[in-house]
């Protein structure tokens, strides 16, 4: 048991480290909350939770006290325990299976904090048929090597974590910022697999000059994809196979595909719709083991708006994004990939300024090549916008930044 469970920010710890610290953990008492940001120790009381079979709610360890109120959580409360049970108390020596904690984990849920990029973060329940029903655990996959580029108290780290662990696949934290150093990750661990949203490939291919061809498949997630990373992506990662996820918080993951659209299963069509409003509703029998969720007559709004084609869909905007600029309803994600193609923008944000004649106007936050002026840059992007965009869908102010926004969950942050 020597090979390595996860290594975080140049130490590593091996799947014999992870046996001897589950043994030693809170010999009589079962924490239910749990805020930290260390990846391995968060990881390693979800595993304790799985094997006692006890509820767990996993918290950003950065989240202030205000903050914690604000989602419902009662800031004192944080250091509330369950007494230990002494017919649970087991005895671990080694890891349990995938199909050993499916029929242990009776009493098992997990809760979680969505990323808040569309309102007032959530506390999301799921219970272990929520994650285990998409991991795949066979010999094909058990040389595996991740790169871990999420924030792991999220969906998406959390689900990646579940696939590694039960195949003993080795974890490598590239998130935060280790996400500069992935180059050299990705040469000392022989990384094969990366899962991702499109704004961490964006930053990372930065600092990638080189190919990596030991690289098996390269997800994307968490956000609209950028088809204009691809060429990057597959420059950089020659021999893998590019995939695309459909998942939240909410819903955990549903749909795959490659490219901007997603694949439909048979077995599923009958339980999504498309509203009027192009919006994309899911029925409560696929929101297994989630808890919290308002539906409604039994179908839950996902807040994405989509557009369908034959058994496939493909994700224009979350419709929180969208901007009512003079009655006009403007998708930010389609300015950001038609701008990306000017000379010399690394990358932008596409926002909408309150303006009291049209509701809002167009604001783009641009990062720019080192070498180009700003004012060239600004006017390159107000000339190019005008002769492919629609007027309303101009940017009337464009602002030269250093960094863009992103959320807990490294998504881009309007």
């Amino acid at each position: 048991m020597n090979k390595i469970f996860m290594s975080v920010n140049g130490l590593d710890y091996t799947y014999a480290k992870l046996i001897s610290d589950l043994g030693e953990m809170y010999e009589h008492r079962y924490y239910v909350y749990y805020k930290n940001n260390d990846p391995y120790k968060i990881f390693k009381h979800i595993i304790h939770s799985l094997i006692h079979d006890y509820e767990i709610e996993i918290i950003d360890g950065d989240l202030s006290k205000l903050e914690l109120i604000d989602r419902g959580i009662d800031y004192d409360h944080l250091s509330q325990f369950v007494e230990r049970v002494e017919e649970k108390g087991r005895v671990i020596n080694t890891l349990p299976e995938i199909t050993e904690i499916e029929s242990i984990c009776k009493n098992w849920r997990i809760t979680l904090h969505t990323s808040g990029t569309a309102g007032k973060p959530k506390r999301i329940s799921h219970h272990i048929v929520a994650f285990v029903k998409n991991i795949k655990c066979t010999d094909r996959h058990s040389d595996d090597i991740w790169a871990f580029a999420y924030n792991p108290t999220h969906i998406a780290g959390i689900q990646v974590f579940f696939q590694a662990f039960f195949n003993k696949n080795s974890i490598i934290y590239s998130f935060a910022d280790c996400q500069r150093l992935l180059g050299d990750l990705l040469e000392k661990y022989n990384i094969t697999h990366i899962s991702a949203t499109p704004t961490y490939y964006r930053n990372t291919l930065t600092y990638l000059n080189k190919s990596y061809p030991l690289v098996k498949r390269v997800t994307f997630g968490g956000e609209k994809y950028d088809a204009s990373l691809e060429g990057l992506v597959r420059l950089t990662f020659p021999n893998s196979k590019i995939l695309n996820i459909y998942a939240s918080t909410e819903t955990g993951s549903l749909f795959v595909g490659q490219g901007e659209f997603f694949e439909i299963n048979e077995k599923i069509q009958k339980y999504t719709r498309i509203t009027e409003e192009g919006e994309l509703q899911i029925h409560h029998s696929l929101l297994e083991g989630s808890s919290a969720l308002q539906s409604d007559n039994d179908w839950y709004s996902t807040g994405d708006i989509v557009e369908l084609g034959e058994n496939k869909i493909q994700f224009i905007t979350r419709k929180s994004e969208l901007i009512n600029v003079g009655g006009y309803m403007v998708n930010p994600t389609e300015i950001e990939s038609i701008l990306r193609n000017v000379d010399g923008v690394l990358d932008l944000i596409i926002r909408g300024e309150t303006n009291r004649f049209t509701n809002n106007i167009i604001v783009a936050d641009v990062i720019k090549a080192y070498d180009v002026d700003e004012l060239v840059i600004k006017n390159a992007v107000k000339r190019y916008a005008k002769e492919h965009l629609q007027s309303w869908k101009v940017p009337r102010i464009i602002n030269i930044v250093q960094q863009l926004g992103k959320t807990r969950s490294g998504k881009r942050l309007r």
